[in-house]
Formats: C-alpha cells, structure tokens, sequence
C-alpha cells in the first residue's frame, strides 16, 4: 500500500495538527563491522539506538502548542515538554492504515524567523524520543 500527504494525521499533546507541512522521524542503531583473521567482516557489533525527528509546522499551531502548555504551568516551555507522538497514514476510502508511536519526544529547539516575500511563518521543531514504535 501507498500513502499519500494527504493520508497523513499526526497528534500529540491532544490534538491532530491541520498546520504541518513536513514530518520526519527515524530510528537508528549504531553499527560497526568486527574483523579477525584475514579481510572480511565476521560479524556486526550493535551499539546505541537513537530516536529524532523533524516536525514543521505553521505558527499558529506552535503558538497554540505554547498556550496550552502555559494553561497548566505559566512558567512552561515547549523545550520543557514530554510528549508521544501518533502518527497515522489512513488511505482514503479504504480500511487500509499504517500506526506509528514516537514514544516520550522532547523538542531540541524551537527557531523563529521570517524573510521577505514570507506570507505565513513556518517552523521546524527538532525532536528527540526515547523509541519509535512502527506498524502499532
């Protein structure tokens, strides 16, 4: 099966954000050959799993990000937050869905900037998780 943006839904902190424009997440594992005797590799030594992504998303949904957070501790930062993220891709018209589960994200920065020309702000907001579940 194959999704389109279209079929994208992704939600965190309660809500399915309608202003996303990019998502990237990925799970990555250490890796590194183990030789010996002669030239080839025997095995493969697994190291460290890390978990990140990117998500980019209109201003309005970072500054509503922001009131939400602030409703329950007025001295909150989105750096300060914890979160799963559920990702979706549903294909329309059919029964066909694909579930992932970015497991305790947390924001890495939170860059504003506008240039000439610019109609609306756009921002990427860097994440890392402690695991990302795929095809929940």
């Amino acid at each position: 099966m194959e999704f389109s943006w279209r079929d994208l839904k992704v939600a965190f902190l309660g809500r399915v954000f309608e202003g996303i424009t990019d998502c990237q997440y990925k799970k990555e594992e250490d890796k590194k050959p183990v030789y010996g005797r002669g030239s080839k590799t025997k095995s493969i030594q697994r190291g460290n799993q890390k978990c990140s992504g990117d998500l980019t998303l209109k201003q309005s949904e970072v500054e509503a990000m922001l009131l939400a957070a602030k409703a329950t501790n007025p001295l909150a930062d989105l750096l300060d937050l914890v979160f799963d993220i559920q990702v979706q891709y549903v294909a329309e018209g059919t029964t066909d869905i694909v579930k992932d589960k970015i497991l305790e994200a947390q924001f890495t920065s939170i860059p504003k900037g506008m240039k000439q020309g610019d109609a609306s702000m756009e921002i990427k907001l860097s994440f890392v998780a402690v695991d990302i579940l795929y095809g929940i």
